[in-house]
């Protein structure tokens, strides 16, 4: 009878004991859950939030991910410099992103979390975080993603909605068409026109009397323009897949060159310029658009680049690449909130 109380006290002792320990896992799954949910999906989505965020992420904390099968990674001070610009130009957001967490695996003071990322209810990343516990509560160390493959209707719906806030809050299409002279019945080239954020206000601008040469050297990003032209019902964009240093635009055809934020980004740029001047018609301006010398800066810093604080302002970059191909500013207009608009001519031009 004694030696049956003794087992049935140590029975009870273990079951004791692994309770307390299942009880403390559950504990520590819903802290780890509770705050992925705060300071990951509420400060760096919903809420932006950097204060909210940095309360459940390490300083230490590293992004990695696959781009063109080259991995990068980001620091915490990188993406918290893409978060503050984000938070500055997108629309209200609206708790529009939700998640479903999952904490996959314990073991002490690490553990492995699997989160669903969507948006608006599409379900658009798996990422997979590394969490450690401190003196002051579990840390976001590391997370990987995985973006799935969205339809097509809402990429493009996001796109359009990004462009909208952008163009309202930094480049205003109608101020700037306005300020630099664009008018209906005009031919422009435009260098770098991407996916077409500014090209399509051009095309809407010059209207059916008009043309826009679409030149890019990414003819994916020019496949995807020639779709939006068929779903916008654009016809008077034509693109052309040119070189780094030859946007290939037609002899003497343009009234005008315009570029917005692609000069900063250009390591050879005089070459560029010369090459540019056949498809110009006598007098005809080249217009850049770009960041302001600060905005520059934050966009090397969240690339990695340490800055120069001897290093030349984008006037300077912009009037040396001018001289060497035989340019000159003729006017600058300052009133954008970030960028300026530079204005060129050929030398001797009028």
């Amino acid at each position: 009878m004694k030696t049956r109380k003794i087992i049935v006290a140590l029975l009870l002792t273990v079951l004791f004991f692994t309770a307390c320990f299942a009880q403390g896992k559950e504990n520590e799954k819903k802290a780890i859950e509770a705050i992925i949910q705060e300071a990951y999906i509420g400060g760096a989505y919903n809420k932006i939030d950097i204060e909210t965020l940095k309360k459940g992420f390490h300083e230490n904390f590293t992004w990695q991910g696959i781009h063109h099968d080259r991995l990068f990674t980001w620091t915490l001070r990188q993406w918290i410099i893409l978060l503050n610009r984000q938070k500055w130009l997108r629309p209200d957001w609206n708790n529009r992103t939700t998640a479903e967490i999952q904490v996959i695996g314990i073991e002490g003071n690490a553990a492995v979390a699997k989160v669903d990322i969507y948006n608006n209810q599409v379900h658009d990343l798996t990422d997979f975080l590394s969490v450690y516990k401190f003196s002051d509560g579990w840390k976001i160390m590391n997370k990987i993603s995985y973006r799935h493959e969205i339809p097509p209707e809402v990429e493009y719906k996001r796109r359009v909605e990004r462009e909208k806030s952008i163009n309202e809050k930094l480049q205003p299409p109608e101020k700037v068409m306005d300020a630099i002279g664009i008018k209906p019945g005009m031919i422009i080239g435009e260098i770098g026109a991407g996916h077409g954020r500014y090209t399509v206000h051009l095309a809407r601008r010059v209207g059916h009397k008009g043309k826009i040469f679409a030149n890019d050297i990414d003819k994916n990003t020019l496949s995807t323009l020639r779709e939006r032209c068929k779903r916008e019902n654009i016809v008077n964009i034509e693109t052309i897949l040119g070189k780094e240093d030859d946007p290939l635009f037609p002899k003497k055809s343009l009234d005008m060159a315009f570029m917005v934020w692609v000069f900063h980004g250009l390591d050879k740029p005089a070459p560029l310029f010369k090459n540019l001047k056949s498809g110009l018609k006598p007098g005809a301006p080249l217009v850049i658009i770009d960041p302001i010398d600060s905005e520059i800066d934050m966009e090397r810093e969240f690339g990695g680049e340490k800055i120069d604080p001897n290093r030349p302002t984008i006037k300077e970059r912009i009037e040396k690449a001018a001289g060497e191909a035989g340019y000159e500013i003729v006017r600058v207009e300052t009133f954008l909130p970030k960028d300026y608009i530079f204005i060129l001519k050929v030398k001797g031009a009028r």
